[in-house]
């Protein structure tokens, strides 16, 4: 029996990952001269085992070997296989149907006698997964190592097969020549603000070790992002890159984008659920008919997911909406927009949600601004035919800001500012017009306001209280306050169009803020804290005329005649004068 697992052994060691994550290295145990790459080792022979891990898994693992099956080493090939030391023949004798079933063969087929045999059992779980074997010097290909979901099936067997607490793996582990099963915990990690790990398992591996041996995982673990675009209405006629931050006035369409990156070894699982949660706050409100689904820069249906939305009643966003979009087994793909067509979605997929929103009402002006944010839940355990209990990504936010604008009207009285009421005002903007944009035909025009041919005015509504003119939820452009009418008895301003810039700077990455107001005009004050830009205009008082109707039109009308007359004499008089003479 020996002898037969010898000619199959190098075929166990040959496979790259037994039952792995995929990406394992195995040791190097033939080439094209057999004989230049002999290895002898025994037992007790120890070499370095470690284990990497996807960069992009910020969990901290717990990575356990256990050695199945013990053996020396000769020409690269297996000999003298006994169990390992961390199972006993109790403990596979205890799981010998659950094996034969996994494999798919009858338990006469990995025992002598009563007893599981360590080299039937070997010989079998290397038939499962190898693509190559090394016999009397000659490489030959065969095929029988194809069966992925058998060779699962055998390693969660062989994990019930353990009796001991294994060899943890660490920096400097040594461990003696053998056939391992190596197991992945998730202990502790990076925490969202949910509280949940990020991270995932890794496949159960099995890996022979006859030299130094390194085995990379593959661990699946997605990010996500969500992105709002920002525009200058006033500069640019395309719309700017997806950021964490923006500002838009109260009638603009916010356009946002939730992006997510799967990660690799998808295919190590049977169901791969996935889920964006996405919380807005309650000063914007979402538009749910502008939904867009892309997968790989496809567009796909809608069904992709399961939508629904939720009231936020309490933390940041108390008062906001939670939107989710839910899949409880992405692996099974999509189907292309308006077409049958189906889209796979597998290792490395990006899954792109387009959608749309405004502020509201209860949009908050300045630097505390209107916050949102996705988290992403996802499968963690390929171990797992359901995919395990979900894990939750980090939250990404963004944030959009928005400003307010006032102007005070006012005078002075023996040296005393005081508020002046009656005055009419009006507030526009500069729009400049989009690539395939027309002018709007009822777009005002201004005396005083001179445009580009690609530029238009757009009328801002301003709110009156007394001497204060408002107006809320506006952006980064350029902007005209025009005084319509001055307060009667005052004089209109000798220049009634003032123009002012909102430049504001906001920053991006994981806490976007509202830096600082740029550009600023003179004769403006701006606040970051509040969003407000604010300027004081002064009318001055001028000679008021009586009203129609009342006396003092009359006296007028008395002393102008008066005067015409007295005019006309003095006139007679002197050309008579100029006569005589």
């Amino acid at each position: 029996m020996k002898k037969t697992f010898t000619k199959l052994a190098g075929g166990i060691m040959a496979a790259s990952m037994i039952l792995g994550t995929a990406g394992v290295a195995a040791p190097q145990v033939f080439a094209d001269d057999p004989a230049t790459t002999t290895i002898t080792t025994t037992k007790a022979d120890e070499h370095a085992l470690t284990v990497t891990k996807n960069a992009k898994d910020k969990g901290t693992h717990t990575y356990t070997a256990y050695q199945i099956f013990s053996a020396d080493v000769t020409n690269s090939k297996f000999v003298n296989v006994v169990w390992g030391d961390d199972v006993t023949q109790a403990s596979m004798n205890a799981k010998a149907a659950d094996l034969a079933t996994a494999i798919g063969c009858d338990v006469a087929d990995i025992k002598t006698g009563d007893d599981v045999d360590p080299v039937k059992l070997a010989e079998k779980i290397g038939g499962l997964t190898a693509s190559a074997k090394v016999d009397d010097g000659e490489t030959t290909a065969y095929t029988v190592g194809t069966d992925k979901d058998k060779a699962i099936a055998v390693a969660k067997v062989l994990q019930q097969c353990v009796a001991t607490d294994g060899t943890v793996i660490g920096d400097n582990t040594k461990v003696e020549t053998g056939y391992y099963l190596i197991t992945d915990t998730l202990v502790d990690s990076t925490t969202s603000g949910a509280g949940e790990n990020i991270g995932s398992l890794s496949k159960l591996i099995i890996t022979p070790v006859i030299e130094d041996t390194d085995v990379t995982v593959k661990s699946s673990v997605p990010e996500v992002q969500k992105k709002v675009k920002d525009i200058n209405d006033s500069t640019e006629k395309t719309l700017s890159d997806w950021k964490d931050s923006a500002d838009y006035d109260g009638t603009d369409v916010i356009p946002y984008q939730l992006t997510a990156t799967l990660g690799e070894g998808l295919e190590n699982y049977k169901n791969y659920y996935l889920a964006f949660n996405d919380t807005m706050c309650e000063g914007l409100t979402f538009n749910p008919e502008s939904v867009k689904i892309f997968v790989d820069g496809e567009e796909v249906e809608a069904d992709l997911f399961t939508f629904s939305s939720a009231d936020v009643t309490d933390g940041t966003y108390k008062g906001g909406k939670k939107y989710t979009w839910e899949q409880s087994n992405i692996l099974a793909g999509a189907t292309k927009k308006g077409s049958t067509d189906k889209v796979e979605i597998g290792s490395g997929s990006v899954i792109v949600i387009e959608y749309t929103a405004t502020l509201n009402d209860k949009a908050v002006s300045g630097k505390v601004g209107n916050p949102n944010e996705v988290t992403l839940k996802y499968s963690s355990n390929p171990n797992d035919d359901q995919g395990g209990t979900p894990k939750e990504t980090p939250e990404d936010k963004n944030i959009v800001f928005t400003y307010d604008v006032d102007v005070n009207k006012y005078c002075m009285e023996n040296g005393v500012k005081k508020d002046l009421k009656g005055a009419q005002f009006s507030l526009y903007k500069v729009i400049k017009l989009k690539d395939g944009e027309t002018k709007p035909a009822n777009a005002p025009t201004v005396e005083g306001i001179t445009l580009a041919n690609d530029e238009y005015l757009k009328k801002i509504d301003l709110d009156v209280n007394g001497a204060k003119f408002s107006a809320k939820q506006v952006d980064d452009g350029l902007y005209y306050v025009v005084e319509d009418k001055a307060p009667d008895g005052y004089n209109k301003l000798a220049n009634p169009v003032i123009p002012f810039v909102v430049d504001a700077e906001h920053t991006d990455g994981d806490d976007p803020q509202l830096v600082q107001f740029n550009n600023q005009t003179d004769g403006f004050s701006y606040t970051v804290d509040t969003g407000l830009i604010s300027t004081n205009v002064e009318n001055k008082s001028g000679t008021q005329l009586p009203s129609t109707g009342g006396i003092g039109t009359t006296i007028f009308y008395i002393v102008g005649a008066a005067a015409a007359v007295t005019a006309i004499v003095l006139l007679t008089t002197r050309r008579r004068a100029n006569k005589e003479d």
